[in-house]
């Protein structure tokens, strides 16, 4: 037999082991380009070599790369800690009607074992099998695409004690979901063009750089993604083994449709949207890109909207920034999303039937025409916008 100290501590080890082994480093994609210093970034703020407890927000818009970012801090560090999970997809999940048990059966089997997460019936009795299970641990978990505070609330990250040295990291589109004053922040940003053109050359080409008889055509492609890793990859990766006459073809649409991919994954932040806010959104989209926000304001105000909040919350969402002047400013891909909404599904596009026009020539002449024009909400004309609504 065994003395029961040595037995005592021969199960801890295989313990040990068994959870170091159970936790296995994320898959993250290939060809990636501008990582190193948002990863050091990251790492610096998580300071794992200190105590007490850090919750650190990655926010950005839609496929600027924030799982990625997450997914690479994750696979540094998940083996300094017993007790770690990555949750992903955590918005989506929780949309169907057990999605935040499965999450909350996920987070615990992940950290704690497979037999702590038989006691949950329902979405409460796992709140509270969670703050019992992790309490006083130290932990490293990762919380990917949360939208929304009822998430948070559901998988008890705002109830629980941890242990000191734990670390948690929310990926967001929404910086408000959390207090600032709880968290660290970290906003991923868009590549330079510099990056841009050696990713996309990754995935169109299979190297570093665009073979010189391309040089032009792929510099003018990605000039259309205004940095967005997501669009990159999707771009160069269909423009991949096509020939020059398909690249232009391509390059063509670009200038009026992004690609479906991409516009499906930013939509889920308009679709995220009250309806004020999605008028506010459409009209910056189509209006007030690099205008000074004074009228735009007072245009609002006038319908009644309750603008200093949409306009904050539109912010946190990564959807438009103000600038040091006070002016608008939005990621081109998202500026087409607007204006794509505006547009419609019928084809030809028929301007009159627009509920805004922004181009002035445009809008002077549909405005001259005698037939009624009640689609017509907001038009730019030479000298100002002016608004119907």
């Amino acid at each position: 037999m065994w003395p029961g100290r040595c037995w005592e501590f021969i199960k801890s080890v295989v313990r040990d082991i068994s959870m170091k082994l159970k936790t296995k480093d994320k898959h993250v994609a290939e060809h990636l380009v501008g990582v190193d210093d948002p990863v050091e970034a990251v790492l610096n703020l998580l300071d794992v070599d200190s105590g007490g407890m850090r919750f650190l927000l990655i926010h950005g818009m839609g496929g600027i790369g924030k799982t990625t970012l997450a997914q690479l801090v994750f696979n540094k560090l998940n083996s300094l800690f017993s007790h770690c999970c990555f949750l992903e997809n955590v918005r989506e999940s929780s949309l169907h009607s057990s999605g935040l048990v499965t999450l909350q059966e996920r987070l615990l089997s992940d950290t704690i074992g497979s037999g702590f997460h038989y006691g949950i019936n329902d979405v409460n009795s796992g709140v509270n099998t969670i703050k019992k299970g992790l309490f006083n641990r130290k932990v490293f978990i990762v919380l990917d695409d949360v939208d929304d505070e009822e998430q948070l609330e559901k998988l008890a990250m705002k109830h629980v004690s941890f242990g000191s040295g734990s670390r948690v990291i929310l990926t967001t589109r929404n910086r408000s979901i959390i207090e600032a004053d709880q968290t660290l922040e970290y906003e991923v940003k868009q590549l330079d063009s510099i990056q841009s053109l050696e990713l996309f050359s990754r995935h169109a080409f299979g190297r570093d750089s665009p073979p010189d008889d391309y040089v032009d055509l792929s510099r003018q492609v990605v000039s259309t993604t205004g940095g967005l890793p997501l669009a990159l990859k999707v771009i160069g990766s269909s423009l991949r083994r096509r020939n020059e006459a398909s690249w232009k073809g391509v390059l063509e649409r670009l200038s009026k449709i992004p690609p479906e991919e991409v516009q499906g994954k930013l939509k889920i932040s308009y679709d995220a949207l009250s309806p004020e806010q999605k008028q506010i959104f459409l009209d910056i989209a189509c209006l007030f890109v690099d205008q000074e926000k004074t009228n735009a304001f007072y245009m609002w105000k006038d319908c009644e909207f309750f603008v200093d909040y949409s306009i904050s919350d539109l912010a946190c969402r990564s959807l438009i920034k103000i600038t040091d002047d006070n002016k608008f400013s939005m990621h081109d891909q998202l500026r087409e999303l607007g204006r794509q909404i505006v547009y419609g599904d019928k084809r030809p596009v028929d301007p009159s039937e627009q509920s805004r026009l922004w181009v002035p020539e445009k809008a002077n002449e549909i405005i001259r025409e005698k037939k009624r024009k009640e689609a017509i909400e907001a038009v730019c004309l030479d000298g100002g916008t002016y608004t119907g609504k």
